[in-house]
């Protein structure tokens, strides 16, 4: 059984970095406020939730220091996870939910985009990832770097590849779509 996998480009990765220290920052800002307003001894018996505080401060900092973008999102995620444990600490759950569901989202979008081509389906990396069987498709081509996906029902996706993952054979690869077309064209 063949298989072709390409890397989609991710031209947003620095915007959702961006955004999750802003994030992070502004979460900052409102723990120094929720604790001017009660005191530490009522922060969960007083040491829970300024140790989360440190533990996403510090996170933070780092952040600024380090220039390693897989570190830079393992921290940004365990930044988000101090800000949790603070919320939770301070019993906040709004906010601890709200937190968690940007992490979970953060880490969605900062995932590798793989795009699986095989003799039975197209694995597309949308979220969930969607199974593309062969006969939904008009065509499927990948030409000057560009990977298209036609669908019967004149739907069209086009996605710039990540080329550095490793250089695909364009025609090898459009004369085996072509053929899993026609195959799957004749079984209808």
């Amino acid at each position: 059984m063949q298989t072709f996998e390409f890397t989609l480009k991710n031209e947003k990765k620095k915007v959702y970095d961006w955004f999750a220290i802003f994030l992070v920052i502004i979460n900052g800002i409102a723990i120094c406020i929720e604790l001017s307003r009660v005191n530490y001894q009522r922060l969960s018996g007083g040491y829970p939730g300024l140790i989360a505080l440190t533990i996403a401060l510090l996170s933070l900092i780092y952040l600024f220091i380090i220039k390693n973008n897989r570190n830079r999102n393992n921290l940004i995620l365990f930044a988000s996870l101090g800000l949790i444990g603070f919320w939770i600490a301070t019993r906040q759950w709004w906010f601890a939910a709200f937190v968690a569901a940007l992490a979970f989202l953060y880490y969605i979008s900062k995932r590798k985009l793989l795009v699986i081509v095989s003799n039975e389906y197209v694995s597309y990396p949308s979220f969930p990832v969607k199974t593309i069987k062969w006969k939904e498709l008009n065509n499927l081509l990948l030409k000057d770097g560009f990977l298209t996906l036609d669908f019967k029902n004149n739907k069209v996706i086009q996605q710039l590849i990540d080329e550095k993952t490793g250089p695909v054979n364009e025609k090898e690869f459009n004369d085996f779509c072509k053929e899993q077309l026609r195959i799957a064209d004749s079984s209808i």
